[in-house]
């Protein structure tokens, strides 16, 4: 949270606030409704107040109220942002998505399409359950790398991606271990293939090494299990993964 906030207020922000002031209509008065300008000043109220679904009302009430004032686009760019720190990531992704068709060609693009990531990367579950959002937000990082490469967004993403391929490779892992733990050796082996041909940068490397040589001495077949230990010793020869497979070939 604290990275993307000090992003947005790099970024994004100090624009923002140069909007809400940018409109010349009047201020409200008793009875009529609010100009979009103080729309636009009580919502960032809010957001200071900690309110932010409250935020995201208010800057929607003004996209939907007045969609030529001057502002509406920067008003929509905010609603994401407070739906973001609200956790509301149901609205967050339609109003994000809405942005994108309606402003194709916006300066803030790059910042919605990070949004929309990040959206799924905070609901990413432990590797022991349904990665469907681990997937949705690597699909989403990579989107806005291929179309904003050189955005300090992509940069963020690039890092976000390395993460996000170690804990898939962690499902991999739990499903591994449990195959072989229950007997399944071949759908264990499976599993443990993956690691090593899908995420082969990520810290479970050694140990997916170490379950292919335990698998193989567990069939029978030593070559093969002679082959995963030679790679594991060859790569990490101070791994205690190394080790323990040193001694079930011996």
């Amino acid at each position: 949270m604290k990275t993307l906030l000090n992003i947005f207020i790099v970024l994004i922000l100090p624009s923002l606030l140069l909007c809400s002031c940018s409109n010349n209509a009047a201020e409200d008065k008793k009875g009529e409704a609010k100009s979009p300008t103080q729309l636009y000043k009580d919502a960032i109220q809010m957001i200071k107040e900690e309110s932010y679904k409250k935020a995201a009302e208010i800057f929607g009430e003004i996209t939907y109220q007045y969609p030529y004032y001057n502002g509406a686009a920067r008003a929509q760019i905010m609603e994401i942002y407070a739906h973001y720190l609200a956790q509301d990531y149901d609205n967050l992704l339609p109003t994000a998505e809405n942005f994108i068709k309606v402003h194709p060609a916006s300066p803030d693009i790059p910042y919605v399409y990070y949004m929309k990531a990040l959206s799924y990367y905070d609901q990413i579950e432990l590797p022991q359950r349904d990665q469907e959002m681990t997937r949705e937000a690597k699909q989403a990082f990579n989107e806005l790398i291929m179309r904003f490469p050189t955005s300090d967004y992509a940069k963020d993403a690039k890092v976000k991606l390395v993460l996000i391929d170690d804990h898939l490779a962690a499902q991999e892992m739990v499903i591994g271990r449990f195959y072989l733990n229950n007997g399944d050796v071949l759908g264990a082996i499976n599993r443990f293939k993956t690691v090593l041909t899908q995420y082969p940068t990520t810290s479970h490397i050694e140990e997916a090494l170490y379950r292919l040589t335990e698998s193989y001495v567990f069939l029978g077949l030593k070559d093969e299990a002679k082959k995963y230990a030679a790679v594991l010793g060859h790569n990490y020869s101070n791994s205690h993964w190394y080790k323990d497979s040193y001694k079930l070939v011996k």
